[in-house]
């Protein structure tokens, strides 16, 4: 499929706390369609995916974008936690005929803060070869673009994409507890992270069980304070309830998971390390606050 061949733009913000892994050979694509929450099955050069890695338990590990890149298949993760993601995935190689190759001394990532094209997931090319996508968790984030080292001068502070990240409330790599938070707590089926039809893969019971069966009691939500920001990970609660955890904050705006059930209660006073909270759902996440 021929790629559409858009303009650099003139503002990208460099995201260097990014790094990319790429998994070749002929068996990669099947590989990850038995480790990953998306269907690989979507993956083509002009349509980009977004999902996670769990433990078989179904707890999340790292998440991911996913390109296809030539005859490569690159996942583009927080940069720390690349050779973990590598490892893990690794540890299930097994009789697959895959190799992994870390891109990051090759390619950089970066964003702008609109969107190019109207629908999320479409990968174009650029004209400095390398590819965009409207990112594919929520329109409104903008663009990604994978450019070759070197290609690009005129770059911006990635504060600026995560100011706007952390406002919409949507979470990235860290915005969780490693090998503790599930799928549906992270929200991931609002960013159009997990496929619940196709088949089997690392921690998909879980996965599907709490989809299907059962309502998580803990979601994403966006919080808003005054002026001093709560420590990342600081424990949320109402009186001497543990009600959840924050995450990213900036700018009076962060993330957090939190009982729903417990934060969205009338007359309910949240504080983080005795700085006052409000809890708001996402407007991209559809999860019932009932529930």
């Amino acid at each position: 499929m021929a790629y559409t061949h858009v303009p650099t733009p003139e503002k990208l913000i460099h995201l260097d706390d990014r790094g990319l892994l790429a998994i070749t050979g002929p068996d990669a694509r099947e590989f990850l369609q038995g480790m990953v929450t998306c269907n690989i099955e979507h993956l083509t050069p002009s349509h980009s995916l977004f999902g996670a890695h769990l433990t078989a338990q179904g707890r999340m590990k790292d998440t991911f974008f996913m390109y296809q890149l030539a005859d490569k298949v690159v996942l583009d993760c927080a940069s720390d936690r690349l050779m973990p993601l590598a490892k893990s995935l690794h540890s299930f190689q097994m009789r697959f005929d895959i190799e992994f190759e870390d891109l990051s001394d090759d390619f950089d990532v970066y964003a702008t803060l609109e969107a190019h094209e109207l629908t999320a997931g479409v990968t174009t090319a650029t004209e400095n070869k390398g590819i965009a996508v409207v990112d594919p968790r929520y329109v409104e984030l903008g663009s990604r673009f994978i450019m070759p080292k070197g290609s690009v001068t005129d770059l911006h502070d990635k504060l600026e994409y995560h100011n706007h990240r952390i406002k919409l409330a949507i979470p990235d790599g860290h915005d969780f507890i490693r090998e503790k938070t599930i799928a549906g707590e992270y929200c991931l089926e609002f960013m159009n992270g997990v496929d619940y039809k196709k088949g089997c893969y690392i921690g998909q019971e879980m996965t599907a069980r709490t989809h299907f069966r059962t309502a998580p009691k803990k979601r994403v939500v966006g919080i808003q304070y005054d002026v001093i920001p709560p420590e990342v990970g600081a424990e949320i609660k109402i009186g001497n309830l543990k009600v959840g955890n924050v995450f990213s904050c900036a700018e009076g705006h962060g993330i957090a998971i939190v009982r729903i059930g417990k934060a969205f209660e009338v007359g309910a006073e949240l504080k983080a390390e005795d700085i006052a909270l409000t809890v708001q759902k996402p407007k991209w996440a559809n999860y019932d606050i009932e529930s």
